[in-house]
Parts: C-alpha cells; sequence; structure tokens
C-alpha cells in the first residue's frame, strides 16, 4: 500500500474538484447573470488548469519508476475525470452537454466544463492507453452522459437501415446492445461503451455504401469485423448458413463444398483487434467454424462410400509413428492447449482428427479417428489434471537445463 500514499502529493485535479463541486454552485446560486466577457474569461481560466494538469500529469508519469504506481496514477485521474463529468448533471441535462455554447444562459459554463474534462479524458486514452483499465465500472452520472450522446440519433439510424432493406430480425439483434446500455441494472464497463460507440460508427458507414451494394451482405461483413459475438447473432448466421446449402441443387459432395467456401470466407475476413461484443465469450469466428467443421465432417460420413476395387495394404510400421505415454484424450487436450496457444494456427477438427492418428500411437489404446474428434471438444477433469503434470514435469526439467542435460539425450 506505500506506492498509493505516494501518489496524494501528485493528484493533479483538486482544482477542477474545487470549481465544479464549490465554485460551479456558488456562481449559479448567486444570480449572477452571464455574459460573453464573462464566459470567454470562464474558458480561458479552465483551459489554463487542463493544460497545466496534462503537462503534471505526463511529467509524473516519467517521473514514476514503479509500473504499478503509474497505472494506478493514470487510473485514479481517468476514474475523477468520469466521476467530475457525471457531477454536471447536477447543474444541466444531458442533451444540453454537448450543444453549442448556450450564450446568456447559466449553461455554459456546465458546456465548457465538460468540454474541457473529455478533452482530459481524451488525453489519458491515447497517451497512456496500456495504463488503463478498460474493464473498470462507469458511474451512473457518466453513463447517462453516454446513453444519452449515444442514442441521440439512433432512431435515424435504424430508419435508414430499414429503408435500405436490412432484414427485421438482423436489425433487432444489431441493436439490442444500445438496448442493454440502457438498462441500469447492467454493469457497463468502459470497454463495453468503446465498442458500441464502434458498432455505432460502423453502421452509420454501411449507411452510406451505394445502391447498388447488398446491404445485408456488407452489415454482417462490419458484425464480423467487429467479433459480434452474441449468441443471438451466432445462431442466425448458422441458421442462414444451414437454409442456404439445404436449398441447393445438387449432391451431399456439393454441399460439404459450399460448406467448406462458407468457411474459408469466415477465415478470410479480418477481425478489429480487441474488440468483442462479449469479451468472455469464444469470438464469433470460433464458433462458426466449429459449427461449420462438425458439419461438413458429418456430411462427409453419410455420403456412400464409392466401389472401388480391393487394395491390400500394408501393416502400419509403429517405427514410423511417434509413441506417446498418453491415452487419446490426454493426447488431444494437449493439442487443444497448444491451439489455444496460438502456437499451432492452421487449424481445423476435421482435418486434426485425421491427421494425429497417422502420427501418433498411445501406449493405452489404439487412436479411433471418431472417438479422437469427440475428445476435441471436451476434456474431463483427471484429463487436465494428467496434461498440467507433464507439463509441470517439463518446466522442472527446463529450468535446470542450464548445463545442456537435455542434449545428451540427442547426441
Amino acid at each position: 500500500m506505500d506506492h498509493l500514499a505516494n501518489l496524494a502529493p501528485h493528484y493533479e485535479l483538486r482544482g477542477l474538484e474545487t470549481i465544479v463541486y464549490k465554485d460551479l454552485a456558488h456562481l449559479l446560486e448567486s444570480g449572477c447573470e452571464p455574459n460573453d466577457d464573462l464566459a470567454e474569461d470562464f474558458r480561458c481560466a479552465i483551459k489554463l488548469e487542463t493544460d497545466v494538469i496534462k503537462q503534471n500529469i505526463y511529467q509524473n508519469v516519467l517521473y514514476f519508476k514503479d509500473a504499478r504506481v503509474t497505472k494506478t496514477y493514470v487510473q485514479v485521474h481517468r476514474q475523477a475525470l468520469i466521476t467530475l463529468a457525471g457531477h454536471l448533471l447536477n447543474y444541466i441535462s444531458p442533451g444540453s452537454l454537448s450543444n453549442a455554447p448556450a450564450t446568456g444562459s447559466h449553461d455554459v459554463f456546465s458546456q465548457i466544463l465538460y468540454s474541457a474534462l473529455e478533452d482530459l479524458l481524451s488525453f489519458i486514452e491515447f497517451q497512456f492507453t496500456s495504463y488503463s483499465d478498460q474493464n473498470a465500472y462507469i458511474p451512473s452520472g457518466y453513463r447517462l452522459i453516454l446513453i444519452h450522446h449515444i442514442n441521440a440519433d439512433l432512431d435515424t439510424l435504424q430508419s435508414k437501415l430499414a429503408a435500405r432493406g436490412v432484414a427485421p430480425d438482423l436489425q433487432h439483434i444489431v441493436f439490442s446492445p444500445f438496448q442493454s446500455l440502457s438498462k441500469e441494472s447492467t454493469y457497463i464497463s468502459y470497454k463495453q461503451v468503446l465498442y458500441i460507440k464502434q458498432l455505432k460508427s460502423q453502421l452509420s458507414q454501411v449507411c452510406s455504401v451505394s445502391e447498388d451494394a447488398d446491404i445485408n451482405k456488407e452489415l454482417n461483413k462490419k458484425l464480423h469485423r467487429l467479433n459480434f459475438n452474441s449468441e443471438q447473432y451466432a445462431d442466425y448466421c448458422i441458421t442462414y448458413i444451414r437454409n442456404f446449402t439445404k436449398n441447393l441443387i445438387g449432391s451431399e459432395e456439393d454441399r460439404i463444398t459450399e460448406l467448406a467456401r462458407f468457411r474459408k470466407l469466415i477465415v478470410q475476413i479480418h477481425v478489429l483487434q480487441g474488440y468483442a461484443l462479449e469479451p468472455h465469450s469464444p469470438t464469433l469466428k470460433d464458433c462458426l467454424c466449429d459449427w461449420l467443421d462438425a458439419e461438413i465432417w458429418y456430411l462427409g460420413k453419410t455420403i456412400p462410400q464409392r466401389a472401388v476395387a480391393p487394395v491390400e495394404i500394408a501393416p502400419a510400421d509403429p517405427d514410423n509413428k511417434i509413441i506417446v505415454d498418453l491415452n487419446n484424450a490426454e493426447l488431444t487436450y494437449l493439442f487443444r492447449l497448444l491451439i489455444a496457444a496460438k502456437v499451432v494456427i492452421n487449424w481445423n477438427k476435421t482435418a486434426l482428427s485425421s491427421f494425429i492418428p497417422q502420427v501418433f500411437q498411445t501406449r493405452r489404446q489404439q487412436i479411433a479417428e471418431d472417438t479422437l474428434r469427440k475428445k476435441l471438444y471436451k476434456a474431463e477433469s483427471s484429463t487436465k489434471a494428467t496434461i498440467k503434470a507433464i507439463l509441470l514435469k517439463m518446466l522442472e526439467i527446463l529450468e535446470k537445463d542450464e548445463g545442456g542435460s537435455i542434449d545428451k539425450l540427442f547426441s
């Protein structure tokens, strides 16, 4: 806790807090008639104060040697600025905060302060991104301001998309995050607000595409790029793919080819880094690719095998395989960890379940492709415990391998 105590002398918002909490209230209670000269003097004073704050914050971040102190310092100031902005609602309505300066009205002082607070917040976000806690809770006052700004022209945006021919069920899914933002019982973090702002920006871009473009296709591309990974939208995409392939005139092989084409298109979409509607859920790409892999595998199994002349195949030579002291579940879970850690990057469950039996042989049981594929989806606690013990043993060997003892095994 010592590093927290050291922050007190470097807190830079005492002046602004005095203005917002005391001076502004006294000014409004005094009945002083606002005029252009007074407003301009107030604006210049606030501008000078914010410039000093920026300079001091920047110098202090350079001064701190401990990364924990720097991170706490940045987060304390950002959260205090958000709280100050929310307090302005005691003097002005959310809708008036970002309007043009209200000449001859006391609102002009709150507007000047709000503009300065937003300027400081933007400064902290852009200058010290790595120290910002995007999961920090947004206080109710500032949340009301954000809700008003985000929802200000939302009806117009929705009307434009409807006029362009966006499917009603897709509209309902796309605008559901905005409705969740307005629910008081919903926990909202700064990261979620940034996502919703980006979502609104992307929807506005969709409205401006040419009349010749397929509006639903363009919208779906934007949602995939934003990793719009709600369960509703994943189901919507799966239903669309299922109906599209079922209506194909052709063989099961043609359906498999079309499903593979969908998978290729989904994999090739560039997803914006760090964005997710639901950060703790699987990505939209993973959900859809898993479903497509299962569908392709199943259809492949249902296609009757063509009659071919029997060919004698020599028994597999065990010496040509890698023998591991693991069972099927443990081996497949190990590969799942490699995939999760992005060591294995060009994978799909169908190909993987075929590849492992060709290369590996377990000592405890034969590797069956069908069984192996099922185990790629689920791992029991005993399996995880075994792999954990193996990884810990490997780590212990690595830490002791200072003299190259491992090299002797291969010499």
